[in-house]
């Protein structure tokens, strides 16, 4: 006599001959189909839709089925398996459960919480158009290419969440992809949450909205990894950062967030600023053409090496990545330098709010740089520029100026020893001075005409000296100015 399987209290089944499993539970490809079949018929009659720890050899089709309270915890899918347009009530689980196939749900509706924690997709994943009414818990859920490969010759298209609906919260917390994902023109109306999530491959959230909070805490990324959200939009907190402190091993050392990462930012509409915050973050590979930086709060954040041999305080500045993109089209005969020089100008603003006046003089150079790269600039105005950024590094240089005005007076001294001024004696018979005498007499007089003092003992001689007066004026002006300019923003850092 056959014993009950040991899961009777789920399937009220005896075990199959010489096994301690059913025909529902038994994990074996060779049990006959049409009994499972059959079983699973009268299973779903007389005890719902309770399938805990089910194997299921064949490809099974579920399409347009509903279901109350649906338990698929810790059952094997070893085909594939079609979900289409199945309307599920009550609450629904597929926590750790395992798919060895193609998984389909597209267009399914979850009236009531959905689980699929600890779920294994060893094939693509399609959630197209899926509508969550309530929350969905996809945390330590594998997206897993490496696994998958013991099972499928040709990769597969990866998990696809495009066009979902979230209306609750969603909660992917540790979830690996190691495949890529797509969550284009998905809803997430509720809070979402991304942290620790381990990302292998391309991920798409473009045009998707968060409308709560969306949380993005200690993201790994692998090697290639890029991250799309062009033209998505975030209404509540929003926050992109690394692992807290609380949340780091012992030993474990400080590292930024999105490290080497490809993020696409492009045309991102956040709606309220002040709630978005970029914490510990690697933002030298970010793209934020057309969307609005200024109140967004960056801390610790690294920002792309932008290499300028005219950059007054080293040989690379803070900049953006789309400038380097810029750079490189620019040599090929494109450019698009006026998106680049408001994004400057926003995060130069951002800074300056903040208090942080030396990273907003990175940016500040960066502005004028795109400026001066503006096909719709005049070229007298582009020399102006070339003259500003050379003499004055944009105003962030105090070297150059000082350096530029010490050649002119310099240059201007040895003109006026050597005749460019005369002295004011009237007396003709005056004792000679001596050769360093009148070399001192004329430091002072062009340094006294350079900071428009009226000289006491030299005036100008004939038109070069007076040539040389003006000259040395208009100069030392524009040097002094520069000077000043480079003194304020060193004292405001």
């Amino acid at each position: 006599m056959s014993e009950e399987c040991q899961d009777f209290e789920i399937c009220g089944l005896l075990a199959e001959p010489g096994e301690n499993l059913c025909i529902l539970h038994l994990k074996s490809d060779a049990k006959n189909l049409l009994n499972f079949d059959e079983a699973l018929k009268r299973h779903r009659g007389s005890r719902g839709d309770r399938f805990i720890r089910f194997f299921f050899p064949s490809k099974i089709d579920f399409s347009t089925k509903k279901f109350q309270n649906a338990d698929f915890t810790d059952s094997l899918f070893s085909l594939s398996v079609s979900f289409a347009a199945c309307k599920f009530e009550g609450t629904s689980k597929f926590c750790a459960t395992q798919c060895l196939s193609s998984f389909d749900i597209q267009g399914a509706l979850f009236s009531g919480d959905a689980d699929f924690s600890n779920i294994v997709f060893l094939g693509d994943s399609d959630f197209f158009q899926v509508r969550f009414k309530r929350s969905a818990l996809f945390d330590n859920a594998r997206f897993d290419e490496e696994i998958r490969e013991k099972y499928q010759d040709e990769p597969d298209p990866g998990a696809q969440f495009k066009e979902a609906a979230f209306e609750k919260k969603a909660i992917f917390s540790s979830a690996f992809f190691g495949i890529g994902a797509d969550f284009s023109s998905a809803a997430f109306l509720g809070d979402v949450n991304f942290s620790k999530t381990k990302f292998q491959s391309l991920v798409t959230f473009s045009r998707t909205k968060f409308e709560g909070l969306a949380e993005f805490k200690g993201v790994d990324c692998g090697q290639n990894v890029s991250l799309n959200f062009s033209g998505s939009s975030f209404k509540g907190r929003t926050i992109f950062a690394a692992k807290g402190e609380n949340e780091r091993l012992p030993n474990e050392e400080e590292s930024l967030a999105f490290e080497n990462v490809e993020i696409d930012l492009t045309d991102v509409d956040f709606s309220d600023k002040s709630k978005v915050s970029f914490r510990h973050a690697d933002l030298s590979k970010t793209k934020l053409l057309h969307t609005e930086v200024k109140g967004i709060e960056f801390v610790g954040v690294r920002w792309a090496q932008v290499h300028d041999y005219t950059w007054p305080r080293g040989r690379a500045r803070n900049g953006v990545f789309d400038e380097i993109l810029h750079n490189q089209q620019r040599s090929d005969g494109k450019t698009y330098s006026a998106p680049v020089e408001a994004l400057y100008r926003g995060l130069k603003k951002n800074y300056e709010e903040r208090q942080y006046h030396s990273m907003s003089g990175d940016f500040h150079y960066g502005e004028k740089e795109m400026r001066r790269h503006s096909p719709q600039l005049r070229q007298s105005h582009k020399r102006l520029l070339w003259i500003y950024r050379v003499l004055g590094g944009y105003g962030e240089s105090l070297k150059r100026p000082v350096i530029a005005a010490s050649l002119l007076l310099l240059v201007s001294s040895v003109l006026c020893y050597f005749g460019a001024a005369e002295s004011q004696a009237k007396n003709v018979n005056a004792a000679k001075l001596s050769i360093l005498q009148e070399s001192v007499q004329s430091v002072i007089y062009s340094f006294r005409v350079m900071f428009l003092l009226r000289p006491d003992e030299l005036r100008p001689a004939g038109i070069l000296g007076q040539a040389v007066q003006t000259i040395q004026m208009t100069l030392g002006v524009l040097f002094l100015s520069l000077i000043a300019l480079a003194v304020r923003q060193r004292l405001r850092r």
